[in-house]
């Protein structure tokens, strides 16, 4: 008899104690996941606050680079320079712009003196000192660079695909995107560097007609901007890259992906079809968050992409999922850890106070 009332108290106090236990546990998984979901909520708006932040950096940078060719375009269209006055204007704007890598006013065929085809002299700071060269002639013909080309053809300003200027003739380059594949050129007839450049037609009026005369040009180079987005602390492990118009890469922590690889070409030798649509919504100038595997980190990480203002490029910051969940982890240990000491002090004090009520 003794015996069965035993083992009738020891099946209670068991009953008791699961019963109160699993209820304890329910508690913290609710209390956890709504501290989960609280962090990853501070964090995806901390994300959106860098990129917006560093989006704002590069657009102020762009957009005082920019001023200075719409300027001098709008100096041009109405005034009149000399040769010495024109090479004297370009060497004092690029001595003074500290984030101007070079610059040119090049002109069309006969344009700036009769029995000149070619007129387009060029200023550019190699490791801080001023040099001078003169683009044009047999081995650069500059009327067929992209950097020319597309500002005469569009009738405004643009900002060029990432290119090489090493120095020599046009080398074609075939860039693919997710609608089509276009040829640029790498423009290698100045400043023998990583660059992307800004270019604006200008005009003049002759006879009664405004006719092209010409594009002024500055250049920025890659390395200045690659540092000014690098210096962002993306939460100590993640990075941030800027995709041009047709997906290519002008700024990213794998160096290699610059002028070399376009996020639809990486898509495609990855066959990561994820990729290729995140490709999609940032070169079509959309903004938000997604699930992303970067390839640089080999981990699954979180995207916000948003587009510039200025230049028609698309930011991408990356941070690891692993960093994001590394405070609810700990988070988590902590409640673990809370709920197994509660479920001891839960079960030393049923069957305390059993015996006691239990007692005669």
């Amino acid at each position: 008899m003794k015996k069965l009332e035993f083992t009738r108290r020891f099946l209670l106090n068991l009953y008791l104690s699961i019963s109160v236990c699993i209820v304890f546990l329910l508690i913290l998984i609710f209390a956890h996941n709504v501290m989960k979901s609280a962090i990853a909520k501070n964090i995806e708006a901390n994300t959106k606050k860098i990129a917006i932040s560093t989006i704002y950096r590069i657009d102020s940078t762009l957009s005082v680079s920019q001023q200075m060719p719409e300027v001098l375009s709008y100096a041009l269209d109405y005034g009149q320079f000399t040769e010495h006055g024109i090479k004297e204007l370009l060497k004092s704007v690029v001595k003074n712009n500290s984030k101007i890598y070079g610059s040119t006013i090049s002109f069309e065929p006969y344009m700036f003196e009769k029995g000149r085809y070619f007129f387009g002299p060029y200023f550019f700071k190699p490791d801080g000192e001023i040099k001078y060269s003169e683009l044009g002639g047999e081995k650069y013909n500059y009327f067929k660079s992209g950097w020319y080309t597309s500002p005469k053809k569009l009738n405004k300003g643009v900002w060029s695909e990432p290119y090489f200027d090493e120095g020599g003739e046009d080398v074609p380059v075939v860039t693919s995107s997710q609608q089509e594949t276009v040829l640029n050129f790498k423009s290698t007839g100045g400043g023998k560097i990583r660059m992307i450049t800004y270019s604006h037609p200008f005009y003049k009026s002759i006879n009664g007609e405004r006719l092209f005369s010409g594009v002024v040009t500055c250049d920025i180079a890659l390395s200045w901007l690659q540092k000014l987005v690098t210096d962002v602390d993306f939460f100590g492990a993640g990075y941030a890259f800027i995709l041009s118009p047709s997906g290519n890469y002008i700024i990213h922590k794998n160096e290699n992906y610059v002028l070399n690889e376009n996020i639809f070409s990486l898509a495609d030798k990855r066959k990561d079809s994820t990729l290729r649509e995140l490709g999609k919504k940032m070169t079509s100038g959309q903004s938000g968050f997604a699930k992303y595997y970067s390839y640089t980190l080999g981990k699954s990480c979180l995207i916000y992409y948003a587009p510039l203002n200025t230049a028609d490029w698309s930011l991408g910051v990356v941070v690891p999922e692993e960093e994001l969940l590394a405070d609810s982890n700990k988070n988590g240990l902590k409640l673990f850890i809370i709920w197994l000491a509660g479920c001891v002090l839960i079960i030393a004090l049923i069957i305390v106070f059993r015996k006691q009520i239990s007692s005669p």
